[in-house]
């Protein structure tokens, strides 16, 4: 709902962490697993952030959690739009909003 928020908002980020001298955070593979995905997400948490922040500064909108749909490595099967390790990661802002959990055996 909100990727063309961030696709405009990318150049604001930029811009704000130069003007307080701070640096643009990148995504990375991990160190001990080259991978041709990032799988170490810092620029796009940081971005998310930050744009969540101003909305809720200047919108006061509340944002209780946030989903991401990420599509890693190779394709199951020719022109196929399905992925090996494709996965959704929701992140939790606020935690009232966690009823309960469980634990699969």
């Amino acid at each position: 709902r909100y990727t063309d928020v961030l696709q405009r908002a990318w150049p604001l980020f930029v811009e704000a962490k130069k003007a307080n001298s701070e640096r643009v955070p990148s995504n990375r593979s991990p160190k001990n697993r080259p991978h041709k995905d990032k799988l170490l997400r810092f620029r796009d948490c940081a971005v998310i952030n930050w744009v969540i922040s101003e909305m809720e500064k200047t919108d006061n909108k509340q944002f209780d959690a946030v989903r991401g749909v990420f599509q890693e490595d190779e394709l199951v099967f020719e022109d196929s739009g399905i992925h090996l390790k494709s996965h959704i990661q929701i992140a939790v802002r606020n935690p009232a909003c966690i009823v309960g959990f469980f634990r699969p055996a």
